[in-house]
């Protein structure tokens, strides 16, 4: 599985499907992933964009783990599905977790986000190509 970091672009409002759009961006190319979440989702991560969050993060916080990275790694039926990487006195783990949750999580940790380029090349858009 080859990996490509991205960075957020934005969150959009779609008016073609009454919904939100969290807009990933390649970190070294201009190549985009759309990804269509729920208004508590966006919500999340507007929060997040804003520098606003809840204190702690019961999911993580609980397992005294730190928050590598984020992968996005799976897209079925137009779904996507996303991993939190953490690291605990444990050892390294990979939880699944929502997308749009996963991402507002790698805001918050500062944490890298990825995504399997092979999804990329299905899901993904590149202006002028």
């Amino acid at each position: 599985m080859t990996l490509v970091e991205m960075v957020v672009d934005s969150l959009r409002r779609s008016p073609a499907k009454q919904s939100w759009v969290l807009i990933l961006k390649a970190k070294m190319a201009e190549r985009y992933l759309p990804i269509y979440v729920g208004a508590s989702q966006a919500d999340i991560v507007r929060q997040e964009l804003q520098d606003w969050s809840p204190p702690e993060h019961a999911a993580v916080d609980s397992y005294e783990s730190e928050v590598k990275s984020v992968i996005i790694d799976r897209f079925d039926n137009n779904t996507f599905g996303a991993k939190l990487r953490v690291v605990s006195k444990a050892g390294t783990r990979e939880i699944d977790c929502p997308p749009a949750a996963a991402v507002a999580t790698a805001l918050r940790d500062k944490a890298p986000v990825f995504v399997d380029e092979l999804i990329l090349d299905r899901a993904g858009i590149a202006p002028g190509v």
